[in-house]
């Protein structure tokens, strides 16, 4: 029985690809809000909130949630973290 290797990303690396993924879906979440607010010359959505939830890949209910004025997650809990942004960045460097 042949038994492979398990490569382990270092800390900073697995956080560093979490946040490149945040990022891409914040941007997903944006270019899916913007496809369902753009309306069509006849007066109606270019593309509906189910539609564009499938064409980004983010869940229908999030999608649902962020047109009706919730906020990110980061954003959302930011009094809660102990550090800001910048203080976390300063103690990176």
């Amino acid at each position: 029985m042949i038994v492979k290797a398990r490569t382990q990303m270092g800390r900073v690396k697995c956080r560093q690809e979490a946040a490149h993924n945040r990022a891409q879906r914040e941007d997903n979440i944006r270019k899916a809000i913007k496809a369902v607010q753009t309306i069509k010359k006849d007066g109606k959505p270019s593309m509906m909130i189910r539609d564009a939830s499938t064409v980004f890949g983010i869940p229908f209910l999030t999608l649902r949630g962020h047109l009706k004025g919730a906020k990110p997650h980061f954003l959302a809990h930011q009094a809660k973290q102990t550090l800001t942004r910048t203080d976390e960045e300063a103690a990176l460097r």
